[in-house]
């Protein structure tokens, strides 16, 4: 199975991460993980931080050999704002064209001027619970064009706490009942998931710790502000999981001033990552962070992307999809064209056919006669005759008004003639009510003979008859 390689980015105000996430069949593994703080950027990049961290990221990848082909982008939570909002609407497309005027309203600013993207986190009768991030629309288009100028074309742009959620759905089996509260500690930021048990998007929040505050303290108030957000939610909350951070965290008691069972996981353990591969500046939550964002591709998870509102992926997946339809419906159009004209020929052919039938009817019961012509069609009467007429057992074939019939007659006129009257006949046509004769003799008395054999025999008439110096036409009625 083809190896396929996604690289994650976590950006940051003072610092970029990345994570070369690869996929061999279910497997998943870590082919390598590089950090860049802004201060390790030499004087003269200052110009554009953002740039020049991922421009140092991609080059540590080029020298490692490291290749990737698609990017997808994990912002710091200092780079956006979260919101809650209630809508009144239920269909995902329809609160993603109405999500803007509930934004303007919530933050009293021009949506025009903000980035927005939205994850709708329950639903019920009378309207849904919507997780809306919004960020400055001129600063992401100033981050995108960073990274695009070092050849990295994103597909998406997600929140980190998003990212981060879909990482620990999928390393930790057990968070995908949405029966847990992931808190993760990052260095300076605090992380609470309620994965979701349902269709719907998890409940996310993030919030700054710094380091003069007591985290025993923080986290004790902060999950209970979570778990009451989550009232409205289906899945019930059992249990707490712990990552990042955890050594300024006393866990009996938070278990005993939550009331809710408190366990730790070790994110670095879960990545399969080795921690060697940390950076002296990395965290495990940075890690897990540029990992979940890397995950996206792989996925098809849920996207919660802020380029889809200001500036929507048209990078060479996108190209590729659209020339793969374009070509889809080409194909489809030159089928049904082909298979209209082959319909068309059938059609005709058909048309032709038919034609050729009743034309072989009409001749076959002006040759064997009406009465010859029985349900077995013209064919095979007409092979019957010819069985008769090769067998030759009978000298008359169809009834006296049949063409064999009336031309044996004539025939036998003819043969009734004297030698030597220099019969030539040209042309003989017989139809269902007469025969036409056209020829001609070396004299005129041998014209006469010709007629008075005609009219001698029992079964032939002489009808209108022409006389020329080249020749004779004379028409012949059957009695």
């Amino acid at each position: 199975m083809e190896q396929h390689n996604c690289l994650g980015l976590y950006l940051s105000h003072e610092m970029a991460v990345a994570v070369l996430l690869s996929k061999h069949g279910s497997n998943r593994n870590i082919l390598g993980c590089f950090s860049v703080r802004e201060d390790q950027i030499l004087d003269d990049e200052q110009d554009d931080p953002h740039k020049n961290m991922v421009k140092i990221l991609v080059r540590k990848f080029a020298e490692k050999k490291l290749n990737f082909s698609e990017v997808s982008v994990a912002l710091d939570c200092s780079l956006f704002t979260q919101h809650d909002i209630r809508s009144g609407l239920t269909d995902y497309k329809q609160i993603a064209n109405t999500i803007r005027f509930d934004v303007e309203e919530a933050v009293a600013m021009d949506a025009m001027e903000l980035a927005v993207a939205f994850d709708i986190t329950s639903k019920d009768e009378t309207g849904s619970n919507v997780a809306v991030y919004t960020a400055k629309r001129d600063e992401l288009s100033q981050i995108l064009s960073s990274i695009e100028a070092n050849g990295i074309d994103p597909t998406a742009m997600e929140p980190d706490v998003v990212c981060l959620a879909r990482f620990m759905t999928e390393t930790v089996p057990s968070t995908k009942t949405g029966e847990q509260l992931l808190v993760i500690l990052g260095k300076s930021s605090c992380y609470m998931i309620i994965p979701s048990g349902t269709k719907n998007g998890p409940v996310v929040r993030s919030f700054l710790v710094s380091s003069s505050q007591n985290v025993q303290s923080v986290l004790t108030r902060e999950i209970a502000l979570t778990m009451a957000s989550h009232v409205s939610q289906d899945a019930v909350v059992s249990s707490i999981l712990l990552a990042g951070r955890t050594e300024d965290v006393n866990l009996d008691g938070l278990t005993e001033t939550c009331g809710l069972q408190v366990q730790t996981v070790d994110m670095l353990e879960i990545s399969g990552a080795d921690r060697s591969q940390l950076t002296a500046d990395m965290t495990e939550t940075d890690l897990a962070i540029a990992y979940g964002a890397a995950l996206e591709e792989m996925t098809r998870s849920r996207k919660t992307d802020f380029r889809e509102d200001f500036a929507p992926y048209a990078g060479k997946k996108r190209i590729l999809e659209k020339s793969f339809r374009t070509v889809s419906v080409a194909l489809t159009v030159i089928l049904l064209a082909i298979g209209t004209f082959f319909q068309y020929q059938v059609f005709l052919t058909a048309g032709d056919a038919k034609a050729l039938d009743q034309r072989l009817e009409s001749d076959a019961k002006e040759v064997l006669g009406r009465s010859q012509i029985g349900r077995q069609g013209p064919i095979i009467s007409l092979k019957g005759m010819y069985n008769r007429i090769t067998s030759g057992g009978g000298r008359r074939i169809g009834d006296e008004n049949s063409v064999p019939t009336r031309f044996t007659y004539l025939l036998e006129a003819i043969n009734d003639t004297p030698e030597n009257i220099g019969l030539n006949i040209a042309q003989i046509r017989i139809s269902s009510k007469n025969i036409q004769l056209r020829g001609s003799t070396s004299s005129r008395s041998g014209t006469g003979k010709l007629f008075e054999a005609i009219d001698k025999h029992p079964k032939l008439k002489k009808g209108t008859e022409q006389i020329t110096k080249d020749g004779f036409v004379v028409t012949i009625e059957s009695q």
